[in-house]
């Protein structure tokens, strides 16, 4: 899986791998307000919204945390 690749590499899969313990709701929108603006997201087939990019960061780190859980 790409997971278990990255760890391999020494990448990180969740947000505690990049120095993230906790993350304030406050803080989730603003960085997903600011994705949202990135010049890249125009090439997505659909509009991108906040919401949408605020569900992803927490899906994707819940993903991370889990394999990294049940790896071991």
């Amino acid at each position: 899986t790409v997971i278990k690749f990255f760890l391999e590499i020494g990448l990180p899969v969740c947000l505690e791998d990049i120095g993230i313990k906790s993350l304030s709701s406050e803080k989730l929108t603003e960085v997903s307000l600011v994705a949202c603006h990135h010049s890249n997201m125009h090439n997505m087939p659909f509009p991108v919204k906040q919401d949408m990019v605020a569900a992803a960061i927490l899906a994707a780190d819940r993903i991370g945390m889990t394999y990294k859980t049940y790896r071991s």
